[in-house]
Order: C-alpha cells, then sequence, then structure tokens
C-alpha cells in the first residue's frame, strides 16, 4: 500500500519520494523515521533484514523482508546531475 508521498527540495534540486509498506503500522513507523530525514528511512529498512537497492533510475530501495519500499524520482535537471552522487549515498547507507 502506498504509504506517503512527497516532493523534496535541497539547494535546488528536487526529488519525489514514495514509500509503500505492507502495513498501517510499519507505515506510522517509516512516517515517524522521516523526521529524521531520508537516512533515516533508509537505517529503517536496514533493520527489516537488510536494504537491497532494486532500481537506479529512479531510486528504488526495499527491505529484505518486503515490508518496506521506497522510491525516489529525480524531478527536475538539477537533481539528475547528480543522481549518481544520489545512488552512491544509498548504497553507503545500505551497507552501513
Amino acid at each position: 500500500m502506498k504509504c506517503f508521498e512527497r516532493q523534496y527540495s535541497y539547494r535546488g534540486a528536487s526529488v519525489q519520494i514514495t514509500v509503500y509498506t505492507s502495513t498501517d503500522i510499519i507505515c506510522n513507523e517509516v512516517k515517524e523515521a522521516i523526521l529524521g530525514g531520508i537516512n533515516e528511512v533508509l537505517n529503517f529498512i536496514r533493520r527489516h533484514d537488510g536494504c537491497h537497492i532494486r532500481s537506479k533510475e529512479h531510486l528504488e530501495v526495499t527491505s529484505g523482508d518486503n515490508t518496506v519500499t521506497v522510491e525516489i524520482k529525480p524531478l527536475n535537471t538539477l537533481a539528475r546531475m547528480f543522481w549518481g552522487t544520489a545512488v552512491d549515498k544509498v548504497r553507503e547507507v545500505c551497507k552501513g
């Protein structure tokens, strides 16, 4: 189920973040985690049997137990210019 969808901008780079969860309980936990930023959401995913990058074109990260999926899509040219850096950062957090 779709838990939430938001657009974020940082220094002119805009992305759309969509989170899917298997239950309302997990959705509420993710909504609490997002208050700490996307890294907290990725750490939350990591605690659910690991963090797996499924796609890099539009970044798709899924928990190992398949209870949480996060999609991040670039919305403008500036975001696309730094997309490789964003993917590397997510990969780093997922390994952590």
